[in-house]
């Protein structure tokens, strides 16, 4: 018996013990974190799945681990022997209104248990008369697990500031004014980095440290590890009101504050906080936090430096590709684990580097079949000339945040290779040429690109694209590109929206495509003067070629290659003052036109 399938017994024995018929562990931690940090991977502790996304389920006699459709494949090998099973899906109570039976008790831990979702499992569990309880079984079983994160926390540098705490938090107040609300409580993290123009090492890929941040009409407190703070940098907080308590002082805090009005994100934070907050008779003002929507639109400075970001990506990006395939024609024996680390180095050469924004994604043939592949030391394949390898990838920088897709020949290329990359590129280029109204919901233009895949008889089970932070997580709410998900009134075409455009496809046991670039929001120039709408357009700001090798020139009409040949002009004019004779003569011919 695996250890997972120990670990899920145990707690179904645990379940008995305490009169429980279900017990589900979210991926989350009290932040609501997309990438908790190590400490609080509990979900992943007890079945082994390593995904970014998906609930357990654990009744007393079976077991379900339930994930969107990027994680099918992945699910099966990674649950294997572990007495869980796999299920697709983007919401994990539609099972558990299958499997509700009456008068079930049904445990979850309230400290991962978002306000928003709280009220929907109630909901659920009332037609069956059954109860929800505030409990948490794994910490019985996890007794080694890491301490808290003490990495330090460090401020942004002048030069990469977008705008200043002062003006954020007088944006924030006078918002707090229109919903007539005496305070606002945040506990999520790259919110918190936002508002401070701090950033910390706590959470891998994510430059987020652990904290909580109140603020009311006149002065804010940031509840984090006094430790990872110099005194220059509490200094310089203190004098813009932000005043430091310890990160645990948090929940007395909370409970010494009597009859306010505070606003709180209920899809940000916890039921246990609300709680807390309603012990003490305050009102709850329930809406998305108002650093959530400002941070999503990226200003004119923002956007300056994320173009010089992506230059310096885009640079690293080639010196790194120049090396794979020189590596390739000599014959070296290179592994997937070779690719994650030689591409690191070449970012790493920047001094404005910090860390990968994500684990990168080095996946040859088969292997790129899983939309979030990754490898690992006891787990990767050796790079052969033959087939494809995807390659999706990113970096922290302190001017930015980088995400990119590429896939690369690796020897003789099929029809069919190439028919799923053409086509998987004219999906890129419909997204990026698309034009649409201001304000429309982002999630009703996911199928823009989609439509050249659908007639073709291709889909992926994943969304054409996510927004991306500042110098922040790589994954950023409330954008998303995507018919999977909800219609959310934040989630709307703006100036300065950044968001990923990465359409593919996967043939599993095969191969898989996906192309990515980062994109933002900008208004059209020619259309300025319509009398109908303002309407608006994605601006590519990736630099970095596609693989002319892999592209059916024939399946492009003459508008995609128009643009395709305007991008790879764009590419180079913007790649090559930086690169040596023999770097811009690959770079010259990779972006010569098709």
């Amino acid at each position: 018996m695996s250890i997972y399938a120990q670990r899920v017994k145990k707690i179904q024995d645990l379940m008995k013990k305490n009169s429980i018929d279900l017990f589900i562990v979210p991926s989350f931690d009290i932040h609501l974190s997309e990438y908790p940090a190590k400490c609080f991977l509990e979900r992943e502790f007890v079945s082994g799945f390593k995904g970014s996304a998906g609930t357990l389920l654990i009744f007393l006699k079976e077991a379900f681990l339930v994930s969107d459709g990027r994680y099918e494949i992945q699910m099966k090998k990674e649950l294997e022997g572990s007495l869980i099973q796999g299920v697709v899906s983007s919401d994990f109570t539609q099972l558990l209104k299958d499997k509700l039976k009456n008068s079930m008790s049904v445990a979850i831990d309230y400290k991962k248990l978002s306000i928003s979702l709280a009220k929907t499992l109630k909901s659920i569990l009332k037609t069956k008369k059954a109860k929800l309880r505030d409990l948490n079984l794994v910490n019985e079983l996890w007794q080694d697990k890491e301490a808290l994160p003490s990495e330090k926390i460090f401020e942004q540098r002048a030069l990469f500031v977008g705008e200043s705490r002062e003006n954020k938090l007088k944006k924030i107040r006078e918002l707090l004014k229109e919903k007539k609300a005496n305070a606002h409580f945040i506990s999520s993290l790259d919110d918190i980095a936002y508002i401070t123009n701090l950033r910390g090492l706590d959470v891998s890929y994510n430059p987020v440290f652990l904290a909580f941040l109140y603020i009311d009409e006149n002065e804010a407190f940031l509840f984090v590890d006094s430790k990872k703070l110099d005194l220059k940098t509490r200094q310089r907080l203190e004098n813009d009101k932000i005043f430091i308590k310890e990160y645990e002082e948090c929940f007395s805090f909370i409970s010494s504050k009597k009859a306010l009005k505070i606003l709180i994100d209920p899809l940000k934070n916890t039921l246990f906080i609300a709680r807390l907050f309603k012990k003490a008779k305050n009102k709850l003002i329930k809406d998305t936090n108002p650093s959530t929507r400002l941070k999503a639109c990226k200003n004119a400075k923002e956007l300056l430096n994320l173009k010089n970001d992506m230059l310096s990506d885009g640079l690293a990006l080639c010196r790194f590709f120049i090396w794979f395939e020189r590596s390739l024609k000599k014959g070296d024996l290179l592994s997937e684990l070779d690719i994650d680390e030689k591409l690191r180095e070449f970012r790493a050469k920047n001094e404005l580097y910090l860390c990968d924004s994500f684990a990168t994604i080095a996946a040859c043939n088969e292997n790129a079949a899983l939309p979030h592949y990754r490898t690992k030391k006891d787990s990767f394949s050796y790079i052969k000339p033959e087939g494809l390898l995807l390659l999706d990838s990113g970096a922290q920088y302190q001017n930015g945040t980088t995400d990119i897709t590429r896939v690369l020949a690796l020897g003789k290329i099929k029809k069919e290779h190439k028919k799923d990359y053409t086509t998987t590129l004219k999906s890129l280029i419909s997204m990026s040429e698309a034009i649409f109204p201001k304000d429309i919901n982002l999630v009703l233009i996911d199928s823009i690109a989609r439509s050249k895949m659908w007639s073709e008889g291709f889909e992926y089970k994943h969304g054409t694209g996510h927004g991306v932070g500042y110098f922040l997580n790589v994954h950023e709410a409330p954008v998303v590109l995507s018919y999977y998900a909800k219609i959310n009134d934040d989630n709307k075409a703006k100036i300065g929206v950044l968001s990923s455009i990465e359409p593919g496809i996967y043939r599993e046991g095969k191969w898989g495509v996906r192309l990515e670039n980062l994109a933002y929001i900008d208004e059209v120039s020619f259309l300025k003067d319509s009398e109908f709408a303002e309407f608006y357009q994605f601006k590519t700001l990736t630099l970095c070629p596609f693989e002319k090798k892999i592209i059916y020139k024939s399946l492009l009409d003459e508008k995609e290659l128009k643009w395709l040949n305007a991008y790879h002009s764009l590419v180079f004019k913007k790649l090559a003052p930086h690169l040596k004779t023999n770097e811009r003569k690959w770079l010259e011919q990779k972006t010569s036109a098709l």
